[in-house]
């Protein structure tokens, strides 16, 4: 095992954010243990729709390949586009200055929102428009309730 390992992952510099905008979301983590001059060489990095399909290592939605880089933050999601309201899990790997591979981090999920083109043509709910200026189109309601 290598002497540092990837944690903290993060997507678009949130813990396993819901309804994220972003079609290329920015993936992060932080390294941890290692010694002085330890540092990470490459990354590999998978998605999939299920934590179980990054268990089996199956049906991945996406997966970088072996990245020779020292990048640990906002490196992009470029896999398939992920629908409105979709929960997806990701996990990491890296390599040391030796050569050698951690194992897969834990697994890390977002769920993608609705994309800010959605709501283009949305209307706000509000109470009818008044009358006449200063009055409302019907009284308000009163609840009551007698203990």
């Amino acid at each position: 095992m290598p002497s540092i390992r990837p944690v903290g992952l993060r997507t678009e510099y949130l813990i396993e954010p819901r309804g994220v905008e972003e079609p290329h979301p920015r993936l992060s983590w932080r390294l941890s243990g290692g010694i002085n001059g330890a540092r990470q060489t490459a990354y590999q990095i998978r998605v999939a729709d299920a934590p179980s399909a990054l268990k089996k290592d199956a049906a991945l939605r996406w997966d970088s390949g072996r990245q020779e880089a020292g990048l640990s933050a906002s490196v992009r999601y470029t896999g398939p586009a992920v629908a409105a309201g979709q929960t997806v899990y990701w996990q990491v790997r890296i390599w040391d200055e030796h050569d050698v591979a951690s194992g897969w981090s834990t697994t890390a999920l977002w769920q993608h929102g609705i994309p800010a083109s959605a709501w283009d043509d949305a209307a706000w709910i509000a109470f009818p428009s008044p009358k006449d200026e200063g009055q409302l189109s019907a009284p308000a309601a009163q609840l009551t309730h007698a203990f």
